[in-house]
């Protein structure tokens, strides 16, 4: 064996928590052994007192989204995220050309791939009609197997703010039936490949805004009035219903409050290709966070009770993933108030600490469940598995070593994002990754980066053989 990570609690999804030993050769997980078992290897690292979770998968992050160039941030998030524990990442991203070609896709890959520490895919934003006829080439040729729709693209968004929303001059207006027709071509790949909304009813909010930011209100409570809960929760019960009629798969993101997570446990009762994720800053932040602007984000932080309601909610299996919507960025972006702020923070680094120490010490969420919502679930619904989110033979040896005694402050300094502060800055949690491997080589050690950027794009389309 190249590796063995003994006397360690490895925590498998589906399975549970297990006294075992990991054998590592060529980059995979070889077998899962008794601690007593004799085996041999060139490098040995004792896990006693440690878990070892599959590598962490975010299914949600922007990089290069504000200020640092692509190939820059690329470094700089990726550094972070291992340093978090992950080792892949699902990246949101426009086309620079006028389709999926990959001509102008190759530019991303061009950008990236020299300059990521850990694995990543592309999640391509389907904007205007030339997208739509583009999917099937990026599906079958690139291995982009989900896509990306913002239910909040319109023309009225052209050279305004008040809605916190950007590039509002690249898109064509987003229309249901455009949406509903994408569904369809999406359908034809028999549930391999996936639509991601930003589910928020851009028609109630561009009526209620004006009209909270015209009576002077502030902060993050004005942020939660002018996007309210129901332009979130409504637009998925009707993506939920198209989902239905259409036979695509249905990924929601960013859930923010209890009554869209109700709604996206109404539409798994009729379909079981429906999933939600939920981020780490609505299980703890809220509108009263001290935090402030720094915090503004779309959908908004709902008011403290959404906090302990969304926590069952992915305990219970309502909720599957938990994303980062990373999207780096100065504080001086954050400045002028909620209205003129700009939306979005960085947050992948912190994912697992918050999961630990806000949801796992506190009983409200088992490590196994952790495991599943953090790399499990997201391997097998964006064709990742069996490759990637489990620690099982023939797995890539894609993990990471929990101290769970470990109590830091959060700092932004140590995380190494681009970003200059974090939403949880001055936190104190408790739970945080001291090894990080990917493919058998370790590329975080105590929170440092061990190595230069080694990661690869994943083609996601085996599905097609």
């Amino acid at each position: 064996m190249d590796t063995i990570i003994k006397n360690g609690k490895v925590v498998i999804p589906k399975v549970g928590v297990i006294d075992a030993s990991i054998l590592i050769n060529n980059g995979k997980i070889a077998a899962i052994v008794k601690n007593d078992e004799n085996c041999q290897a060139n490098e040995v690292i004792d896990a006693t007192g440690k878990y070892i979770f599959p590598g962490l998968i975010d299914p949600h992050v922007h990089w290069g989204l504000y200020g640092d160039p692509l190939p820059d941030s690329t470094e700089h998030e990726s550094a972070s995220a291992a340093i978090g524990g992950f080792t892949t990442a699902l990246q949101y991203r426009r086309s620079p050309g006028p389709d999926f070609n990959i001509e102008h896709v190759g530019k991303l890959l061009d950008d990236m791939t020299p300059n990521t520490y850990i694995d990543y895919s592309l999640q391509l934003f389907v904007t205007k009609n030339i997208h739509k006829d583009s999917i099937p080439y990026a599906v079958e040729e690139l291995g982009v197997t989900s896509f990306k729709f913002f239910t909040t693209e319109r023309e009225e968004r052209v050279n305004s703010n008040i809605c916190g929303l950007s590039d509002s001059n690249i898109a064509e207006p987003y229309t249901d039936g455009f949406a509903y027709e994408c569904m369809e071509q999406i359908a034809k790949y028999n549930g391999h490949v996936v639509a991601n909304f930003h589910p928020e009813n851009y028609e109630l909010v561009e009526r209620i805004a004006p009209k909270i930011r015209d009576n002077n209100e502030t902060g993050l409570a004005a942020w939660d009035h002018a996007r309210p809960e129901i332009a979130e929760a409504e637009t998925i019960a009707r993506l939920g219903y198209f989902a239905d009629k259409t036979g695509c798969p249905l990924y929601l993101v960013h859930i923010s409050c209890a009554e869209a997570a109700d709604k996206v446990a109404a539409c798994k009762k009729t379909n079981d290709k429906v999933w939600g994720e939920t981020c780490p800053h609505y299980l703890v932040l809220n509108t009263e966070s001290a935090i402030g602007e720094l915090a503004k984000v779309n959908p908004p932080l709902r008011d403290q009770k959404n906090n302990e309601l969304l926590w069952k909610a992915l305990a219970d299996g309502t909720l599957d993933t938990v994303g980062s919507d990373n999207c780096a960025c100065k504080r001086s972006v954050k400045e002028g108030g909620i209205w003129d702020a700009a939306p979005g923070f960085a947050g992948t680094a912190t994912i697992l600490p918050v999961l630990l120490s806000e949801g796992y010490q506190k009983g409200k969420i088992s490590l196994e469940r952790i495991a599943e919502v953090t790399s499990y679930n997201a391997a097998n619904i964006f064709n990742l598995a069996p490759q990637k989110g489990n620690l099982l033979p023939d797995c890539d040896a894609d993990l990471v070593i929990v101290d769970l005694d470990l109590e830091k402050t959060v700092d932004a300094a140590f995380l190494k994002s681009y970003s200059d502060f974090s939403v949880f800055e001055g936190m104190k949690l408790k739970g945080w990754p001291v090894c990080t491997m990917l493919k058998g080589e370790i590329i975080a050690k105590d929170g440092e980066i061990i190595g230069s950027p080694n990661g690869n794009f994943l083609k996601r389309n085996g599905f097609l053989k």
